[in-house]
């Protein structure tokens, strides 16, 4: 669990960097790492604490999804357009309701991007029972 907040931590720092509109010299490097972010990263990362595995009760996993709310967030300031599709269509094709979908494209904080993920958890966790 530590080792996740560290990876989430790394790839937090590496979208601050990287991931804003810039005078970037090498865009394809950035082009690759926004896509990595969105079509792999983004959805792993929502699998993993989806999962039945999973104890949002646990503190360290509960810390994981500050970390993933707080990745969110900085991608949703930096890079709308682009989590604004992740949000219409990989949340979607991963079975997320349209409720939730629409709380995520709303969310403008740190904040309400973990009560969304809460939300998520809460939706699935009841309808597994």
């Amino acid at each position: 669990p530590s080792m996740k907040k560290t990876c989430l931590t790394f790839f937090r720092g590496l979208v601050d960097q990287w991931a804003g509109e810039s005078d970037i010299e090498n865009t394809q490097i950035q082009a690759g790492l926004i896509r990595f972010i969105f079509e792999s990263l983004l959805p792993d990362l929502l699998r993993c604490i989806l999962s039945p595995e999973f104890n949002e009760r646990d503190a360290m996993q509960s810390r994981n999804v500050s970390e993933i709310a707080k990745l969110l967030g900085l991608l949703k300031s930096k890079r709308k357009q682009d989590f604004d599709n992740f949000a219409r269509t990989q949340l979607r094709v991963m079975g997320f309701q349209s409720e939730i979908i629409a709380a995520f494209e709303q969310a403008s904080s740190n904040r309400d991007f973990e009560t969304c993920l809460k939300s998520t958890l809460s939706s699935v966790k009841c309808r597994s029972k």
